[in-house]
Order: C-alpha cells, then sequence, then structure tokens
C-alpha cells in the first residue's frame, strides 16, 4: 500500500474529528448529568 496515501487518510480524519469536539463534550456533559454525575468510560 501506498504510506502517503494512509498518512493523508489518517491526518484528514483527525482534523474532521476536531470540528466536532464542542459537540461532542456538551453531549457527554448531557449524559453525564442524566447518569447522575458518575465518570464514563469511553475508547475511540
Amino acid at each position: 500500500m501506498n504510506e502517503n496515501f494512509l498518512r493523508k487518510q489518517i491526518i484528514t480524519y483527525m482534523g474532521n474529528k476536531r470540528k466536532f469536539v464542542t459537540i461532542i463534550s456538551k453531549i457527554v456533559d448531557d449524559v453525564k448529568q442524566e447518569l447522575n454525575g458518575k465518570d464514563l468510560v469511553l475508547a475511540d
């Protein structure tokens, strides 16, 4: 496989995720509130 292609795809993928950090943070806060403040364990 072309390593340049893989690296470019990963950088694009990471950049796209950054756009959603604020939205995801708000959703996580809402879920935590619904769970009475319990910590969440998440994996990417």
